[in-house]
Parts: C-alpha cells; structure tokens; sequence
C-alpha cells in the first residue's frame, strides 16, 4: 500500500552526497520575482511513485512545474506552499516545465510522520540514525542516535525459519530542514508496536492521517451534562413537542450502531400522509466558544475504523444525550412534509423538536418487512432489541416501512427523471474474530431497506438547501 519500497530510498540516499542545497532567498525578492512574472507560488506535491519528483501547481500557468531531485526541491516538503521559478529547457522530454523551488512561503507539511528506524551510514552528521517514514512523498529524518534503541546499530537476530525479526513502528515529530543539513531532523516521540501488530498498525493509520484519539480533557468534559440529564420544562416550551401525539418515530441502523442519529415516522392524514425526518439536536449542547465546541472543531468528524469508532465527542453525548434511542426523550432537528394521496409533497415544516422513538430497527429487520410484503408472506417476529416499546405494536411498526419504501420508490423514480446519477462502488466488511482481528471479508450489498433512507434522507437534505 503506502510503504516505501528499497530502491525508492536508495534512490533518496543516492542523492544525498552530490547534494547541495540553495540558501532560500527573502520574502520581498520572493514578491519582486513574482510580481515580474519570472516567479510563481503554489503546493508543492510529492511523487509517491518516485519521491524524487515533485510538481507544484501555480495560477497563471498552464502545465504544472516540475520539480526534479532534491537539491532543486531545496528541503521543501510534501504540502509546503512554495516559490518556483523555471529553468531553462535541459532536454527535449520536459517541454519547459522543469523548475526550482526558490523559497518556502508556508510550511503546510505534517509534522507527525509514522516509519521505521534504520542505522545512518554516512559519516556526515555524526551520531544519527535513519527514520523511514511510511509515506513514500516524506523524506527520511535524522534523528539522535542516543534517542534509538542499541538493538537498532546490533547485528540483527535471526527468528525460526532465518527471517529477520519485524521492525518496530515508531511516531516521529519533523523539526526542520536546514542548508547544511543532507535530511531533514527529527525526533522520536514514542514507539508503537511491532510491523504487522494490529493495534499498532492501527495507531500508525491514526496518526498518519492526524486523528487524535487522546481522551477528552477536564474542561472538556465539564461541558458535558450528566447520563441522568433531562429536558427541562423551559426548552421543551420552546420546541415543537411529538411526544403523545400518535407519531410512531423509529430508528434504522446497522446492527453495530451505537450512536443514533436519525429517526423516521409516518402517519396518514385526511389530505394523505405525514412524513418526518428527525436529526440529534447536538447543537444544544455545544455552545460557542466552549472547550467542547472547540474540541469539536478540532476533530472535525468522528472516525470509523473496523474494529471502533474514534468519537468527536465524548461517549456520553454520541452513545447517550444525542442518540435517539427507545424510551427516551430527545431533542433533535426535524424536517415534516405533507404528501397527498398521489405521493407528492404538498407542504414542508422545519424546526426544533421534542421527541420520543418506539422502536430500533437494524436493516436486516427493516429489510425483513420489505421482502415480506412483497412476497405476500408474514413478517417473523423482530428479535430482542428491535422489538417496538411504548405500546406500539409490531403490525404498526410493519406498516409504517411498508409505506415508507413505497414512498421512497417514487422519490428514487422521480431522483432518476431528473437526471441524477448513481455512482455504486463496491463496499467491503469484515468479520472479526475474537482477538479483533480480521477473519472474514464480505461485500456489502445495498438493499431496499438501504435505499429507504437514502432516499428519505436525500429529500431532507435537499429540502433544506
């Protein structure tokens, strides 16, 4: 996948002796060339295929300008914003694009790297080692020799079988790249485990793509109310409450799902039929300019690995406060529309809600009553957790799908009138074993039940735009 392979590095060390890098020139010569046109500033992007390319994008050309070798890449790196200028055509083959990077105008590479340690050979600096970044577009660091494990400059052992024992994974921190310097330095941070570990090629994932998964802090979590929280009376005065009002609000998830986030409901009216999408009302409990609004931000969205879920924000909002389980009140974000008798949307309400679900469907369950209507035949009871609370019966429940999809087919027929375009690509799920680890690998089919909330969802999002 990602790895470098050999020749690549040697390719890199390769060039490390006949290497010389350019004092970079200053920010107001840097302004003067590109304001004379003989200048351009743009992202500087790696080659993972051979590290010793790069290519930097500039407004005002045509065809990208390529960066052959290090020593004209001058230490910048994969992502840096930088400062180009072109040479002169060398060879028919570059067409006048080759260049050279003239100065660095904003750091933008990452700064954690994930690799390997290696023993430096050359003699120049003294007392280094070698880190081999996993990501083939980062160059290799020089990091202390004092700071690497002994074993890394001992004759290496011999496992059963003659293979060499698997390397292990480090998490390395880049400091800087100076003139005189062949590489740039760095700094180990900590070592995560053994090549081919799963925990620790996970945490190598993680961090190489920036994923924090440090617990939350104190003041974050003190923004957070108690599991035993409830709505008061003064915001419930304030929402549309759909609580005891005969709407019969379910969830459809997958089987694993531990955070729900969106619900359903339909019921018939006089004109035709109601039907509503509600969505966890988080913004409720993250204020502006809080620790946990700030948190949030930072990370962005939550991360779904295989075998578990890096949250955005703590366990107690995502699995508890702001998912819509049975038999709780929750608050959330609804969009309601009216359609009548022939399935067209005839009126559309939007607003803050107080809401109460009866039901917790996976897809296969949802699924079940699909293929069961269809077929003629009589839905099987739901299992254990999906069984409907609150007084609302399993034949209610069946209805309320059966409806649903067949709402749900005519907005896929008219989604499809109208030009859109379905792009299917193949999604891959594992079974894991009992040691968490991957023993089976299956495609993910999109059924019917799937295709409901898509299509559901899809009407919400685009109602709201």
């Amino acid at each position: 996948g990602g790895g470098r392979g050999e020749s690549d590095l040697e390719k890199v060390m390769g060039q490390l002796s006949v290497c010389e890098y350019a004092e970079h020139i200053g920010e107001g010569e840097c302004r003067r060339l590109v304001e004379a046109g003989e200048a351009w500033v743009g992202p500087l992007r790696v080659n993972a295929s051979n590290p010793l390319q790069a290519f930097v994008t500039c407004k005002g050309l045509a065809r990208d300008v390529m960066v052959q070798g290090l020593a004209l890449r001058n230490r910048a790196m994969h992502e840096d914003v930088v400062c180009v200028r072109r040479l002169p055509s060398a060879s028919a083959g570059d067409e006048g694009n080759a260049g050279e990077v003239l100065r660095i105008v904003d750091c933008n590479h990452k700064t954690t790297v994930v690799g390997c340690l290696e023993p430096y050979r050359a003699r120049h600096p003294a007392h280094q080692a070698l880190f081999v970044p996993h990501d083939a577009r980062v160059c290799p660091l020089l990091v202390p020799a004092a700071t690497c494990p002994p074993s890394l400059f001992a004759p290496k052992p011999r496992g059963e079988g003659g293979e060499a024992p698997k390397p292990d994974l480090y998490c390395a921190e880049i400091l800087g790249w100076e003139a005189g310097d062949p590489l740039p330095r760095g700094r180990l941070d900590r070592v995560l485990g053994p090549a081919g570990d799963i925990d620790a090629e996970t945490n190598a994932l993680l961090l190489s793509n920036g994923v924090d998964t440090s617990p939350f802090g104190k003041e974050v979590l003190a923004c957070v109310p108690p599991d035993s929280w409830t709505i008061p009376a003064e915001e419930v005065a304030k929402r549309r409450d759909l609580r005891g009002s005969g709407v019969r609000i379910c969830t459809i998830d997958p089987a694993t799902a531990k955070d729900l986030d969106d619900a359903l409901h339909i019921r018939k009216t006089p004109t035709g039929w109601e039907v509503g999408v509600h969505i966890a009302d988080v913004s409720y409990f993250v204020s502006p300019g809080t620790p946990l609004d700030a948190e949030a931000y930072a990370r962005a969205t939550s991360t779904y690995l295989v075998q578990y879920c890096v949250p955005m924000l703590p366990h107690t909002l995502c699995e508890n406060l702001c998912s819509l389980n049975p038999k709780v009140d929750r608050l959330a974000f609804s969009v309601i529309w009216q359609f009548d008798d022939d399935l067209n949307v005839s009126g559309t309400w939007f607003g803050r809600t107080v809401i109460r679900c009866c039901c917790r469907m996976d897809y296969d369950t949802a699924q079940t009553v699909i293929e069961s209507n269809l077929q003629g035949s009589p839905v099987p009871p739901f299992a254990g957790k999906y069984r409907p609370e609150e007084g609302v019966t399993q034949g209610e429940v069946e209805g309320d799908v059966w409806m649903l999809y067949q709402i749900s087919q005519k907005l896929r027929g008219a989604r499809y009138r109208d030009g859109s375009v379905s792009i299917n690509q193949v999604k891959v799920g594992f079974r894991l074993d009992d040691r968490m680890l991957p023993c089976e690998c299956t495609e993910h089919v999109q059924k019917e039940a799937n295709r409901l909330l898509e299509e559901v969802m899809l009407l919400a999002n685009t109602t709201v735009a």
